[in-house]
């Protein structure tokens, strides 16, 4: 196995892992919503203390969601910057081995410089 073709497996491997992690981000990104459950705190938190610790909690989960939101949301688009980039360096890298193995392939004579 030549050093491009090492390259270009090596790269596949990168851009399934960027892929597994962007539906990985995907699936956080949907499940947000679900911190607003948090917000049900509020309720009991009313009757024992104040309505006002009731409102601290409530905007302590807001603030919860928007930070995560704002994560997640910058992990995605580093991600997907990061895909971009690998599938086209694996575009390049292909190029590469496709074009070492047909030198491979040519006869020497054919690879030998033309005395002048």
């Amino acid at each position: 196995m030549s050093a491009a073709d090492e390259l270009v497996r090596l790269t596949r491997e990168r851009v399934a892992h960027l892929e597994h992690v962007r539906r990985s981000l995907e699936k956080s990104w949907t499940g947000i919503w679900k911190l607003s459950a948090f917000a049900l705190l509020a309720i009991p938190t009313a009757f024992i203390w104040s309505c006002v610790w009731a409102t601290v909690v409530v905007a302590l989960d807001m603030t919860l969601m928007g930070v995560a939101a704002y994560l997640i949301g910058v992990r995605k688009s580093n991600i997907e910057g990061e895909l971009r980039d690998a599938k086209r360096e694996l575009k390049a890298f292909e190029a590469e081995a496709e074009a070492v193995a047909q030198a491979a392939g040519a006869s020497p004579a054919a690879t030998e410089p033309v005395p002048t």
